[in-house]
């Protein structure tokens, strides 16, 4: 009985914070000509979050609610996306960003 109430104490403190988690973005950030990853893109999310992609272009947050996503890198145009996210969603998106010409 005692192995058992502790199992069931551990599983919902387990739960109870993955829910108060929210949901997860995840995806890659390309060079739209080339198909290159890049590097160090600014991912802006929510009220002043912010994460960069990792050295393969992938990253990885973790929000919940109306969220507006922004993908910025020095010399690339760039790009918003609106987005709905639920707790406990994962929502893969990647993008591709085009070089800005003067």
């Amino acid at each position: 009985m005692r192995v058992f109430l502790s199992a069931l104490v551990l599983l919902t403190v387990l739960t109870g914070n993955a829910a108060g988690q929210g949901g997860i973005i995840h995806g890659k950030v390309t060079d739209r000509n080339t198909g290159e990853q890049l590097a160090g893109v600014y991912v802006i999310y929510g009220k002043n979050h912010v994460t960069t992609t990792g050295q393969e272009g992938y990253y990885r947050l973790s929000s919940s609610g109306k969220l507006n996503l922004s993908f910025q890198f020095i010399g690339y145009e760039s790009v918003t996306k609106d987005i709905i996210l639920a707790e406990g969603d994962t929502l893969t998106i990647d993008i591709s960003l085009e070089m800005k010409v003067k």
